[in-house]
């Protein structure tokens, strides 16, 4: 039908440019006949007007074919044009004494990845990772998602590959994590998330082999938001290897002047080998981004949630740095008014090590909006690298147009160690 219109538009043209001016003179154009339709059809709606132009090609065809694709033409300017996606690339780098990480990532609503290099001075690590979701009908959709770490100076390269079949409300995926050493792990999993009200949860199971063992888990998680935004959610996973907990709340806006809405969020990881991971934040500016559902579904689900991205991955040498495009986000990034996030590693002799960030952003208190209010100062605390130290925190965050970016300097006994991240929108 299609390469017929053109065939017959092609010929209509033709027919016109040879009869010229005096096909005009012995009767009215056809682009007034056309643009007396339009004017007619002017105060319809849209579905009425598509329907009627449809019933008229069907009318004309094979009578006048300028006029045919004339219709064709309008039928076509009614048809919204696709919904545009955005894309995001970012750049980051974070520093401290003695490593540096850097990378490049791209965020697409059906794709995200990035590339990047860790320098040390014990090893340099060159890494790439993605994730992407397309849908095969309107009710069913494919995930998969990839992450391989290369340590240039010893073997001890690691990658993740991971699969699942989304079916509404259904999941079915599984997938393999080659780590070093006797500890690779073939798993699969299934949940089934649904909302009813405003209660929205998440059920599944679990099952993961390693060395000849299986290890069944399940996972249970759910989320409650009232008509004051005020939230509430909790989760936890458990097999025998590991339990995940989550959990968070987020009161309703207690100051309309400064915005005030505080916020609070913590992921716990309990080892069986005795070692654990806590991440917590407590904020008094939640802005609808730092507590995130699908980040904190995907911090329950660890490194076998496939479906959602975790920011804490489990093949990652270094929690701090995160190897992959789903860094922990800075907070001064996602928060405002004063926030503090501390993060504790627990190893399976016993010791600990922290690090500890408190800032606010003194200016937005002051009722006037500026630049200024995008500045932050603080305080911060380390001893990840065996030493403890503390000093001040300082840095400024931006946003102008599809443009933004931050960075932040800590200043610890001499030494000065930060970040720098940029991101822009198409």
């Amino acid at each position: 039908m299609i390469s017929l219109l053109k065939k017959a538009a092609s010929a209509a043209l033709a027919i016109v440019a040879l009869n010229g001016c005096a096909s005009n003179r012995q009767q009215p154009s056809i682009e007034s006949e056309v643009i007396r339709e339009l004017r007619k059809s002017a105060e319809v709606t849209q579905e009425t007007q598509e329907a009627k132009i449809k019933q008229e090609i069907e009318n004309i065809e094979g009578k006048s074919h300028s006029i045919l694709y004339a219709k064709e033409k309008e039928l076509l300017s009614l048809t919204p044009a696709p919904e545009k996606k955005p894309v995001t690339l970012n750049s980051y780098t974070i520093s401290d004494s003695d490593t540096l990480n850097t990378q490049l990532n791209i965020y697409h609503p059906n794709f995200k990845g990035g590339i990047g290099r860790f320098f040390s001075d014990k090893k340099d690590i060159n890494y790439v990772s993605g994730s992407t979701r397309f849908s095969i009908t309107d009710n069913s959709d494919i995930t998969a998602l990839f992450h391989v770490i290369d340590e240039e100076e010893r073997n001890a390269d690691r990658y993740t590959l991971q699969g699942a079949l989304g079916l509404g409300s259904l999941s079915i995926g599984g997938g393999l994590i080659d780590l070093p050493g006797d500890n690779d792990t073939t798993f699969a999993r299934t949940f089934y998330k649904d909302t009813t009200g405003k209660l929205e949860y998440l059920i599944g199971g679990l099952i993961k082999e390693i060395n000849g063992d299986f290890h069944p888990g399940v996972s249970v998680a759910f989320s409650i938001k009232d008509n004051e935004n005020m939230a509430v959610s909790a989760g936890i996973q458990h097999d025998e290897l590991q339990t995940r907990y989550v959990g968070s709340i987020i009161l309703p806006v207690l100051d309309e002047a400064i915005q005030l809405k505080p916020g609070a969020d913590i992921l716990y990881v309990d080892n069986a080998n005795g070692s654990s991971v806590t991440l917590a934040t407590l904020t008094l500016g939640e802005r609808g981004k730092f507590f995130d559902h699908k980040m904190r579904t995907g911090r329950l689900l660890g490194t076998t949630g496939i479906s959602y991205d975790n920011p804490i991955f489990g093949s990652d040498p270094s929690t701090t740095h995160n190897l992959n495009f789903n860094r922990i986000p800075d907070p001064w990034s996602v928060t405002d008014i004063a926030t503090a996030r501390v993060l504790q590693l627990q190893r399976p002799d016993g010791t600990t090590a922290t690090r500890f960030d408190a800032f606010a952003f003194p200016c937005q208190f002051d009722g006037d909006k500026s630049f200024l209010d995008n500045i932050f100062v603080g305080w911060s605390y380390d001893n990840l690298s065996g030493e403890s130290r503390s000093g001040p925190l300082i840095g400024l965050r931006f946003t102008e147009g599809s443009a933004a970016g931050s960075f932040h300097i800590n200043y610890f006994d001499g030494e000065i160690q930060g970040s720098v991240s940029f991101s822009i929108t198409f």
